[in-house]
């Protein structure tokens, strides 16, 4: 699973909604969790989150650490709060969907997978799981 921002756009996105600091700490983030050091990764982006908590994209990044540490319930809370703040966040859905099904809330992964798969109806891995919240929610004839 591959979460991604453009450049441009993640830059414009600091710059216009976040102090220096906070813009910081995101950038931190995101070059930890490129070199691997999730848990560098999640600090700095728990820092982001404090200075800005209306930062979706710090949410989903701090989501996709969470994710990747495979503490899959706090990566609910960080998933949710993003798309409370900007549902149609790229990624999130297909993310949150995942982490749900992870967590055994298989009946409230459904929507968010589905929305992951009119984001990109192409997406195999969100198929697969889709299939699987089916199975998990007893809905056999749906999978």
């Amino acid at each position: 699973m591959r979460i991604t921002l453009a450049g441009a756009l993640l830059a414009w996105t600091l710059a216009a909604q976040t102090p220096a600091s906070v813009a910081d700490h995101v950038r931190s983030g995101i070059a930890a969790r490129e070199a691997g050091n999730l848990q560098e990764a999640r600090r700095e982006l728990q820092f982001a989150v404090a200075g800005a908590p209306d930062l979706a994209e710090a949410h989903l990044y701090l989501g996709l650490v969470q994710h990747e540490l495979q503490d899959f319930a706090t990566a609910v809370e960080s998933l949710e709060r993003a798309l409370a703040l900007k549902p149609a966040l790229p990624g999130a859905h297909e993310l949150l969907g995942y982490d749900l099904l992870e967590i055994g809330r298989a009946e409230e992964a459904i929507p968010h997978l589905q929305l992951a798969l009119q984001e990109q109806s192409a997406n195999e891995q969100a198929e697969g799981w889709l299939g699987r919240a089916y199975l998990s929610a007893g809905r056999p004839r749906e999978a």
